[in-house]
């Protein structure tokens, strides 16, 4: 037998803390009861055998979830306008005032209608997807006609969650409304404005508030952090959570973070954070409850049952590439998709052919990173592909161990 290579070891006082990133299992063993601890070892998979190779193994589970899917996810841009002028937003430079047509609708609920036997859920995006809320209603009550089972959810700024919009929201079969804040109304209406520089803080609190009272929609609340404007929300999360005390205890809301990625180089990107940065101060902000990382599996990006549609049909494999026609794997009005692509997006830039992967202790939580990032490194850039994890998991661990045990001094 062999000590899995996914073991990471703490030591504390008397005991050994080891922890699998495989299994996801956490042990503590009192060190002089090593020699008794065999069969829990082995359980755990921290003991295995000689002739095993548990990268394989992960290998396998990896692969499996890109083709193994029985479920359909396909989101829809159905225009790349916006009625914002987000300084940060990763389609500047390919956001076209196209919208979706009638012949991409007929197109996409033919699609649709010949996977009914799929689960199916559809993900509105843009631009700003509720510029077409009429278009989203027509294709969710031409599938519903079709007797189709589906489900849905929007990725908004949420200024235009109007009356009549909220009023027939509940067509769309929405398990959740996803809406951005940025910080407080001084950090948020410096980032999100209309086009006359109108902030909009105000107007989507507003309009939040009037989703709750007229809807049962669950409703996720993203903040964005920068550099500039983290204590700006650390203080917002702590307010929200006070206001909406009662609808998040419901789960009614969620409120989640995300930092701002510099991917157009645009005025102002020298306040994004790096991954790394966003790592530390996201534990600070979200405070959540000692949770473990789960086995990471393959990007959707690789996955043939996930696709991204634009406004003018052209189909992609990733949200960062919509508008971007040099991006595009086929097309859904023509009935084109380029099977070289497909296998591209499935197979190429993977952790695998990676010796550094190869020999990391947190690879199956980690799951090699971004492939598109991946893809840049391969092409000499200077990009990271490493989680923050590599250098950081035995400060998770002993973190999950504070809070999971305050009260026996840590052990």
């Amino acid at each position: 037998m062999k000590f899995s290579q996914f073991n990471t070891t703490i030591e504390r006082k008397d005991d050994l803390l080891i922890y699998n990133s495989f299994s996801g299992a956490l042990i503590k063993i009192p060190k002089k009861k090593m020699h008794e601890a065999e069969p829990l070892l082995i359980k755990n998979r921290m003991l295995i055998h000689d002739d095993e190779n548990e990268v394989l193994t992960y290998q396998y589970i990896y692969y499996n979830s890109i083709f193994n899917s029985k479920d359909l996810s396909i989101t829809i841009a159905p225009t790349t306008d916006c009625n914002l002028c987000c300084p940060y937003c990763f389609e500047a430079g390919h956001r076209h005032k196209e919208y979706m047509d009638e012949a991409l609708l007929n197109s996409i609920a033919e699609y649709l209608c010949s996977k009914k036997k799929k689960a199916i859920h559809i993900t509105w995006f843009g631009g700003e997807p509720l510029l077409c809320f009429d278009k989203m209603l027509e294709l969710s009550r031409r599938l519903t006609a079709q007797g189709l089972q589906f489900t849905s959810s929007i990725i908004t700024n949420g200024t235009l969650l109007n009356q009549r919009v909220i009023e027939q929201l509940p067509e769309l079969n929405l398990t959740s409304v996803q809406i951005t804040l940025d910080g407080d109304k001084n950090e948020h209406d410096k980032k999100r404005f209309f086009s006359n520089k109108n902030g909009t803080f105000n107007l989507i609190n507003k309009n939040i508030d009037n989703l709750l009272n007229g809807s049962n929609i669950p409703i996720i609340i993203k903040i964005n952090i920068d550099k500039n404007n983290y204590i700006s929300c650390m203080e917002l999360i702590g307010s929200l959570k006070e206001k909406y005390k009662c609808y998040i205890a419901k789960k009614r809301i969620e409120i989640i973070t995300n930092y701002i990625r510099n991917i157009t180089n645009f005025k102002g990107s020298e306040a994004c954070l790096s991954e790394n940065e966003y790592y530390n101060i996201s534990a600070s902000l979200n405070k959540p409850k000692p949770e473990l990382p789960k086995l990471c599996l393959a990007c959707p990006l690789r996955s043939p049952n996930d696709i991204i549609i634009g406004p003018d049909g052209n189909i992609y494999k990733c949200l960062e590439f919509i508008g971007d026609k040099t991006k595009s794997i086929g097309n859904i009005k023509t009935h084109s998709l380029s099977l070289s692509s497909l296998a591209q997006t499935a197979l190429s830039h993977n952790p695998f052919d990676d010796p550094k992967c190869l020999s990391c202790s947190i690879l199956p939580i980690c799951g090699g990173g971004c492939p598109n990032s991946r893809a840049r490194k391969e092409k000499g850039e200077d990009v990271s592909v490493c989680s923050p994890l590599k250098d950081k998991v035995h400060d998770m661990l002993n973190a999950y161990l504070n809070q999971a045990m305050p009260n026996k001094e840590n052990d």
